[in-house]
């Protein structure tokens, strides 16, 4: 009775919600009456018709007053169905064109694992490939924006004093790095980052000269601070151990590569905002998936950076599995 007064008529789903079965079956009824009496009519004007010859057979019989006959319906019916086969024929053929036109504009794509083992069979065509990959260094960078960095008091080209001291300062709950120089002046950061970004490779050095002999039992703490940060990038850097260097090689998602010139640093993003930090002028034991997912996101570098090509150079060697500063 539902679909019936659903389909015929046209009545709302939320109709039937307020109505109990006796008013549905009312209604039912009184919709099936006008129906038949529909039918009815129509039966006896087609042998009215057909009794006289002067009344058309193609002329409409007459509605009744209740409500439009069944045959108009039908045909109501029949023109959407018409309707909605045109439009989703209309929508088939615009997605074949599409799809046709995106494939001619496809590129092949050359399956990284193809070139490894081209090289292997063919040692002759990796001179070929070393010479393509150093003009294509540069699809390899991306120009970083400039951070605005504090401006120093010191004149340009002036070197600031060593440091000879580093430790952490507690302000407020929050932990931050302190850096003491040989002039007896203090520098304060808040993230490891900043201090990469700002700092200069023989500062970083000493950072980790003085790390070692003062703060190495802070590696074998169980509680995580800031200090034990440190030094688990220091040591990641200048004195990576096996165990970490397994780690590090388990496949992650890469989501960033920057590279910070001030300290000789490149920082490897990888998934749930864990970064790593490698200095540029060491070769590191990565996996040749960490080193494609690298070169895929491409490096962020100031604009004409030497030590930027250096770097994507040495990168691509190693994910050819070839010695890392061939052609360099």
């Amino acid at each position: 009775m539902i679909t019936f007064l659903r389909s015929a008529i046209g009545v709302k789903k939320e109709m039937f919600v307020k109505m109990n079965f006796d008013q549905i079956r009312d209604l039912y009824e009184k919709e099936m009456g006008k129906l038949k009496s529909n039918e009815k009519d129509r039966v006896e004007f087609e042998k009215k018709a057909k009794e006289s010859n002067d009344i058309d057979m193609n002329q409409p019989f007459p509605e009744s007053e209740e409500g439009t006959p069944i045959k108009e319906m039908a045909e109501k019916k029949e023109e959407k169905n018409k309707t909605e086969t045109l439009v989703q024929v209309q929508k088939i053929l615009k997605r074949t064109k599409m799809m046709a036109k995106r494939k001619k504009n496809k590129k092949p794509r050359v399956v990284e694992e193809q070139k490894v083992a081209e090289e292997e069979v063919a040692p002759e065509s990796s001179n070929q490939q070393e010479s393509s990959t150093k003009d294509d260094v540069s699809l390899y960078m991306v120009v970083m924006d400039k951070v605005p960095e504090p401006i120093s008091a010191e004149p340009v080209g002036v070197k600031p004093p060593e440091v000879i001291h580093w430790d952490t300062l507690t302000v407020d709950g929050k932990e931050y790095i302190r850096l003491k120089r040989k002039d007896e002046k203090y520098e304060v950061y808040s993230t490891w980052s900043k201090i990469v970004r700002t700092c200069s490779r023989s500062d970083i050095e000493e950072m980790f000269a003085i790390g070692m002999k003062s703060y190495a039992d802070e590696l074998k703490a169980p509680e995580i601070s800031i200090k034990k940060l440190v030094m688990e990038y220091l040591c990641m850097m200048f004195k990576p151990d096996e165990v970490e260097e397994v780690i590090r090689n388990v496949f992650q998602t890469v989501n960033n590569w920057t590279l910070y010139e001030t300290s000789g640093v490149y920082a490897v993003t990888l998934d749930l905002n864990h970064t790593e930090y490698f200095l540029v002028d060491r070769v590191y034991n990565h996996s040749r998936l960490k080193l494609h997912a690298m070169l895929k996101k491409r490096l962020g570098c100031i604009p004409d950076s030497q030590m930027a090509k250096y770097l994507i150079q040495r990168t691509i060697n190693q994910s050819l599995g070839l010695d890392a500063n061939t052609g360099i």
